[in-house]
This record gives structure tokens, C-alpha cells and sequence, in this order.
């Protein structure tokens, strides 16, 4: 066999081998190939499973936590409680998603857990084109204290009891709020509260370690806002305020009668003292 004849047998192989290392390197969230391989090839079907709706009070404790979602959590309208988890998954995957754990549900007269057991990081790999979404949603009476831990966005609206949400890869947005105490966090994405309705003696603290942070307050509210980057520029009513490496500024709205903290380790900072 002369060269020529061989340069066909050459190309062959080396995309044989190049499809080879794609299949292994498309995964999602990290797979392993070797677990990976190690399911079959099957379709990508994952039916999530429905919950009826939950009498726990007008103000009950609900806590969600989930290694592998983002939530979107707001009041409901019949003072229920109510969880819809609408994750999919939709390709052809090389380790079927029917191992992918089910949301967990549990409640008593006033309080709802809602969680997810934590799956290895390498639990699916998909070939050619996937679509897929790992997302719930959680309706609360408005008065409901809720604490949240996740691994993907976190979306807040229309709520009025105490909040602790925190993601560890995701950006959160809070709408409308009214609460006496709110702690949000992100270890990686952007914060932004729209329409935040203060309470006298209340205790607010906004942080994230890589994202901008955007806060604007509804009319009436009375805060005094430590607020401060390490890296990036802080803007106040549209006046903005300049440091060398960190900026760091006190904005006094109202009379000041409740105390919050905005803090972002890389990224700017916006505080608007009503939302226009």
C-alpha cells in the first residue's frame, strides 16, 4: 500500500478518534466516562413526580435543599403550599437519568422540608444534542420563613417572612419583598432586590464572592446601607463613588431604622433608595 492509499486509513482513524474523546469530554456536570459508559446507551426520560398541595399555616418554616437545582420561590394565593418540580432531561445518554433522585417532600402542622439527595457529579453523559433543566417551583403562604440551599439560581417574589437563600453556583433575584430579616448569598453570580420594603429594627445582608450586587428600595423604606466592593465601583442614586482597588460607602435612607450589609468581593455595586 502506497502513501496515498494509506492517507484515507489515517484520516478514518484519527476521526474515529477524535468522536471517540468528544463523546468522553460532553458530559454534563463533569462526568466520568468510565461510570458513565458503565449504564448502556438509552433514551434520556426522567418523570418528575407531582405533590399535592400542603396545609401548614399561614406562616410556616419551609427549607429547601437541593445540591443540584435552582428554585423559584413566591406566595401563593390560597395560603398552601405548593411543589412543582419541573426537571428534564431530553437526548441520548450513555447513563439513563431514571437513577436521577426524586425531589423529597416532608411536612408537619407547620413546617415543609424540601430536598434532594446529593448525586456524584458524573451522573449522565449525553451524545449529540441534549436539553436538560434542573429547576423547581415552590409557592408559599407570604409570610412563610424560608431557608434555602442550592446549586443553581434562586428566584424570590412577593414574600414577607424572614429569608436565608443561599446558592453556591447561581445568580439570585428577589422581587417585592417585605421582610424583617433577609440573607442572601451566592459564592459565584450576581444579587439583584428590586422593590425591598424594609422593617423598622430589621437586619439585611446582601453578599456574593464574584458578581455585581444591585439593590433598590421600595418608597417608605428606612435603612442605613453599609456598602462595600473589593474590586469594582459602587454607584448610589446614579452618582458614582470611586476607590483604588475598594470603595466603600454608608447610605443613610429614611430615617435609617434598620441596618443592612451589601458586600461583593469582585464586582460592582448599585444601591437605588427607590425603585423607580
Amino acid at each position: 500500500m502506497d502513501k496515498r492509499s494509506r492517507t484515507p486509513v489515517f484520516a478514518i482513524l484519527i476521526a474515529i478518534e477524535i468522536g471517540i474523546v468528544g463523546l468522553a469530554a460532553y458530559s454534563i456536570r463533569g462526568a466520568v466516562a468510565g461510570n458513565a459508559l458503565a449504564g448502556g446507551i438509552g433514551g434520556a426520560d426522567f418523570t418528575a413526580k407531582s405533590f399535592a398541595p400542603i396545609s401548614a399555616g399561614s406562616t410556616p418554616r419551609v427549607t429547601i435543599d437541593d445540591p443540584n437545582s435552582g428554585v423559584t420561590i413566591s406566595a401563593s394565593t390560597d395560603g398552601l403550599v405548593h411543589v412543582k418540580d419541573d426537571t428534564y432531561f431530553s437526548g441520548v445518554t450513555l447513563r439513563s437519568p431514571h437513577d436521577y433522585p426524586q425531589l423529597i417532600v416532608t411536612h408537619d402542622f407547620n413546617s415543609v422540608h424540601i430536598s434532594r439527595p446529593a448525586y456524584h457529579a458524573g451522573w449522565a453523559m449525553f451524545i449529540g444534542i441534549s436539553v436538560s433543566r434542573q429547576h423547581f417551583d415552590v409557592q408559599v403562604p407570604a409570610g412563610a420563613s424560608i431557608v434555602v440551599a442550592v446549586d443553581g439560581r434562586i428566584e424570590l417574589a412577593r414574600l414577607a417572612g424572614a429569608i436565608v437563600a443561599h446558592t453556591d453556583d447561581g445568580h439570585i433575584a428577589a422581587d417585592d419583598i417585605t421582610s424583617p430579616s433577609l440573607d442572601l448569598s451566592s459564592s459565584d453570580g450576581w444579587i439583584e432586590v428590586r422593590n425591598l420594603t424594609t422593617v423598622a429594627g430589621g437586619k439585611y445582608d446582601v453578599s456574593t464572592k464574584d458578581g455585581h450586587i444591585k439593590v433598590a428600595f421600595a418608597h417608605g423604606s428606612d435603612v442605613t446601607v453599609d456598602a462595600s466592593t473589593n474590586d469594582g465601583s459602587l454607584r448610589v442614586d446614579g452618582v458614582r463613588y470611586h476607590g483604588d482597588d475598594s470603595v466603600r460607602q454608608t447610605i443613610r435612607i429614611g430615617s435609617g431604622g434598620s441596618a443592612m450589609r451589601v458586600h461583593s468581593d469582585d464586582g460592582s455595586i448599585t444601591v437605588t433608595s427607590e425603585s423607580r
